[in-house]
């Protein structure tokens, strides 16, 4: 519960805090890295939630048992 809501108040705070005007790529240098920090972060969790949950969402190695269905 609290890392959902710390990470949308981040985002939330994200605007005030790079207040840098400008629109080129090269000079938006903090919204890219929070921005690709955060993708990579969430695609780690779904990856961990998606491999490593076995029956009765216990925590299981995917070389004991995949349970992976698609």
């Amino acid at each position: 519960m609290l890392v959902p809501g710390f990470t949308l108040a981040a985002l939330a705070i994200l605007p005030y805090v790079d207040r840098n005007p400008s629109r080129a790529y090269a000079d938006r240098k903090v919204a890219i890295v929070t921005f690709t920090m955060f993708v990579v972060f969430w695609a780690v969790i779904t990856l961990a939630g998606s491999f490593f949950r076995g029956p009765g969402w216990l925590w299981v190695w995917p070389w004991q048992h995949v349970y992976f269905d698609l």
